[in-house]
């Protein structure tokens, strides 16, 4: 694995620090090649997790956990112990670029074992969906595949669907008026817009990589909220 992949998939974990974050993303959009294989390695992290469910402790489980450790370990008997002096800092010796190599998998094998639900577009959808009073639109396209769209009571649009066929492309939303098409955003899977009035027909077209001022595709669906 080159260590340009490595930082690519620290790119899709949200592991580099923001400043580069932004940059790689800037060189990303400007390399339609590299974009499409960063796409397709975050779409395989996303299936290695997309079958997961979010694990919820039953009720009471943290209170009889308490209680247990109170029973095995008992009160305290006697002047608690004094801390030991602290002892000087050595710093470890520098890793090898050879090693930094294995570093990036094995944090991505700890990761996903411990289930990176903020990779889950899926799960932020549902988290909106069951928010009260939250309506929710099954849209079908041309293909057989789905689109997810809700409105919440507060007014916010929530829009899902799944990843680009093509790499490197993207989704845009568009407001559709009297007059020409407003973006509403670009995405890959799911975005969120606020302040969308009721009544608006709303429309998504797949656009190339940072979207277009205007449609440049028949949209995928059009839909009256």
């Amino acid at each position: 694995m080159s260590e340009r992949r490595d930082e690519r998939l620290a790119l899709a974990l949200r592991q580099l620090p923001p400043g580069r974050a932004a940059e790689l993303r800037r060189e990303l959009a400007a390399s339609g090649p590299e974009r499409a294989e960063w796409l397709t390695d975050e779409r395989a992290l996303l299936a290695l997790v997309e079958g997961l469910e979010p694990l919820t402790p039953p009720p009471g489980a943290e209170a009889r956990l308490l209680a247990r450790a109170a029973r095995e370990i008992g009160p305290p008997q006697g002047p608690l112990p004094l801390p030991a002096p602290p002892r000087p800092l050595t710093l470890p010796p520098a890793t090898p670029p050879t090693r930094r190599r294995w570093l990036l998998p094995a944090l991505l094998a700890a990761a996903l074992l411990a289930g990176v639900w903020w990779l889950r577009p899926a799960n932020e959808f549902a988290r909106y969906a069951r928010q009260p009073g939250a309506q929710a639109y099954a849209l079908t396209l041309d293909g057989g595949a789905s689109a997810r769209l809700l409105r919440l009571r507060g007014g916010e649009v929530v829009v899902s669907l799944p990843p680009p066929a093509q790499g490197g492309q993207v989704y845009q939303l568009w407001q559709l008026g009297p007059g020409a098409p407003v973006s509403l955003g670009v995405f890959e899977r799911v975005l969120v817009v606020r302040g969308v009035p009721q009544g608006q027909t709303l429309a998504v077209s797949v656009e190339p990589p940072g979207g277009s001022p205007a449609p440049t595709t028949e949209p995928l669906f059009t839909h009256k909220l």
